[in-house]
């Protein structure tokens, strides 16, 4: 077992497994493909279980010569070679069926000698080899080479597709988690910015608000935390958060901020995941850019809906309304991050429309396919 180990050791660079489960694949699968066609190639189907059996004994030598045969000369190759110093050839199926060729004639002879012995045994006639017999022996031979080898090249090729392809979708979900992680990320000090912002213009005017506040960020910043421990938490979850931040601005504008968060009956808020802090920027969005330039102040809806096959999440605000002429005086961070996020999360099967109504109301949509968010 050793010194076959080690012949093994210089071969076609697949293991000793590998190379018995191509061996049985040639003599089990291969051999009687090629036997069947040589027999009804040279003849009817007189006496055929005797024909099959000759035929398979003349197939099976000739198979087994020519594969150890060009085993043994590739692995002598590879020995000279490590001897030299040279680094090992691994060679591919086309060359091991190249070098199995001059092992056809000599396979040939001792199949036909095995199969003259079978028939002796059994009292079957068996005419002796003519030259037609060799030569067409060496062509199913051939045949034999080549259809093994074409079936390996071509499972090969798929493996080695499958791979690349398992591999760059590995890549795209690292990249996509590495984007995502940065965006929410980003999100964080964004929103403690402009909470902190909020607090400090209270503090003056009225302390018991603005500490009541810095309890109300507290809490939010604790759902954030807990929340964060992953990229993606519950409808719930995201709900609730946007509720915390609401409170906190109501209690800095007082009644000029009223909010409304609406869920279809239909759905569960346990039972729906989405990324986190996806929907919070945008009622931080409506907040500031829509209520808050607003002296009589307005209202805040979040609205989640099914719409056919589409999960739709939308956030409107009755406040200034949107001028696409006039250069926003914000950073766009929260818009620009929702959108980027949910393209990574969803591709092109998720939309988001950032837009005014005919009664000036500002419009938020995301829309995802619904069977990505529902969880068990």
């Amino acid at each position: 077992m050793g010194k076959l180990k080690r012949i093994f050791a210089f071969s076609r660079g697949h293991s000793f497994k590998d190379t018995l489960m191509n061996y049985l694949r040639v003599i089990l699968i291969w051999c009687p493909v090629v036997t069947v066609l040589f027999i009804f190639g040279f003849g009817g189907i007189d006496n055929l279980p005797k024909r099959f059996a000759i035929s398979m004994i003349i197939a099976s030598t000739v198979a087994s010569c020519s594969f150890f045969g060009s085993l043994l000369v590739i692995s002598l190759y590879n020995f000279y070679r490590a001897k030299r110093g040279q680094e090992l050839k691994k060679d591919g199926y086309l060359w091991g069926a190249l070098t199995s060729f001059p092992f056809i004639l000599p396979g040939l002879y001792l199949g036909f000698s095995f199969a003259a012995k079978y028939s002796e045994a059994i009292g079957y006639s068996y005419d002796p080899p003519r030259f037609n017999d060799y030569s067409a022996g060496v062509i199913f031979g051939i045949m034999v080479s080549g259809l093994f080898t074409l079936f390996r090249v071509i499972q090969e090729s798929k493996a080695e597709k499958q791979a690349a392809e398992l591999k760059f979708r590995t890549l795209e979900n690292e990249k996509l988690k590495a984007q995502v992680s940065a965006l929410t990320a980003q999100m964080n000090p964004h929103l403690l910015f402009n909470s902190l912002n909020t607090i400090a213009s209270t503090i003056t005017s009225n302390p018991k608000s603005a500490e009541d506040m810095v309890v109300q960020l507290s809490e939010l910043y604790r759902g954030i935390l807990k929340s964060a421990k992953g990229d993606m938490h519950t409808l719930e979850n995201e709900l609730l958060l946007c509720k915390s931040y609401l409170e906190i601005e109501q209690r800095r504008f007082g009644p000029r901020v009223e909010y409304k968060i609406f869920a279809d009956p239909s759905i569960n808020p346990k039972k729906i995941r989405i990324p986190v802090l996806l929907v919070q920027p945008l009622v931080e969005n409506a907040i500031k850019h829509g209520i808050s330039p607003k002296k009589e102040g307005g209202v805040v809806s979040v609205e989640v809906k099914k719409d056919g096959d589409n999960f739709i999440i939308k956030v409107t605000d009755n406040g200034v309304g949107i001028n696409f002429e006039k250069p926003s005086t914000g950073t766009g961070t929260g818009l620009s991050n929702c959108e980027s996020r949910i393209k990574l999360k969803y591709g092109e099967d998720s939309k988001f429309t950032f837009s005014r109504t005919k009664n000036s109301e500002t419009t938020a949509i995301i829309q995802i396919p619904l069977k990505t968010v529902i969880c068990d």
